[in-house]
Formats: C-alpha cells, structure tokens, sequence
C-alpha cells in the first residue's frame, strides 16, 4: 500500500540544525540535467514508499510543494528541504539544503533513501538501524558541529546516535587500558568532557 506523502509550508529544520545559509549552498553539474522539481517528488516520493514508513511529511519553504499549478515560494527563497519519516512512535528526519535548487535538495535525500535501503537488502541493517543516525538526538549532535562528527566521537570510537552511558562505558575502559599513558589519559578525559556536555540532555 503507497504511502501517502504530505507537504507542508513553512519550512521546520529539526531542534538542533544548523541551517547553511543560501549563500553557501552549492550548484552541482552531478545531477540529472533539466531535472524539474515534480520529477525530484517523483524520485522521493518513489524511494519512501519502498521504504515504507507508516508516516512521511515533506517540509520545504514552498507552499502546495507538490501541485505544479498552485506552486509558489514562500515568506523566503529557501531550498532547504526536511523529509520526517515515522516507523511506530519514532520519527526520523533526513535533511538537505546542501544544494541552491530545492530539485537538487529533494534528488539527493532520494538517492540518500535509496543508500538505506540498500544496506539492508545486504544485510548489514535494517532501514530503522541505518536511520537511526536522523533522529532528532543525532541531527542535534551533528548539527552542533556543522555536520561533522565530534572530537569526542572520533577519540572515543562513538557514532552521532551515541549516548551518554556509551560514551561513560567506553571512556572506562579506554582509561583503564591506557592508564600508564599520560598523554592518551589526558586525550580521553577531555574527549569525555566533551561527550557529557553535548548528551547530558539527551537520555
């Protein structure tokens, strides 16, 4: 059964994001040429139901998004593009305003989509294990650090779904291995300073 997909106007980054600024958005020659804004949907809307989510609503800075005729830009030029996805009580919400065309913004979380669904059909993740990285958690992490992993993560092996018990579980056993190297200690303490300040909110 398809999914029905909603669009909605105004555009509502998640709690945490930090929306890049449309003068740092980018033109790519990558993608489709001619590639027009009810193809994108098309791609999109394609890809979210074969992933099936119970629930799939599409936030973007157009108002009626979806109906070519009635089409119009909102209070501001924003192709920034949200696509909140719920399986049960979770909601997931994969972002994209990389790009200066919001064909180019919704093209890409399909082809984002399309990546998860091949990593299941692989079998090294179930669709909500590899979403599990755009819950609102996770996009506040990454968002904080403008889309990149933390120090903390990479000093402490952490992914942006971590929590603050992973980080705690991790840093004692790092530390106890490491416990006569005082250079690595002092790596690992700030590493975990920095991992109780960013998740002490988020359990």
């Amino acid at each position: 059964m398809a999914v029905e997909v909603s669009y909605h106007f105004p555009l509502r980054y998640p709690t945490g994001y930090n929306e890049i600024p449309m003068h740092a958005r980018r033109y790519d020659n990558g993608f489709p040429q001619n590639l027009t804004i009810d193809q994108a949907i098309g791609y999109l809307e394609m890809e979210i139901n074969i992933i099936n989510p119970v629930k799939a609503t599409i936030y973007s800075g157009y108002d009626r998004l979806n109906v070519e005729r009635l089409r119009r830009k909102g209070d501001r030029d924003n192709s920034g593009i949200v696509c909140e996805l719920g399986f049960g009580t979770t909601r997931y919400f994969v972002v994209c305003d990389t790009w200066r065309l919001i064909e180019h913004n919704l093209y890409a979380i399909h082809l984002a989509l399309r990546a998860v669904k091949n990593i299941e059909k692989w079998g090294v993740a179930k669709v909500t294990q590899t979403l599990s990285a755009f819950n609102n958690s996770a996009v506040h992490v990454m968002a904080a650090n403008n889309g990149q992993m933390a120090e903390w993560m990479h000093v402490l092996g952490l992914g942006p779904t971590a929590t603050l018990d992973d980080a705690n579980a991790v840093y004692r056993a790092r530390a106890k291995a490491i416990a006569n190297d005082e250079d690595a200690l002092l790596e690992i303490n700030r590493a975990i300073e920095q991992a109780r300040a960013a998740l002490s909110g988020m359990n």
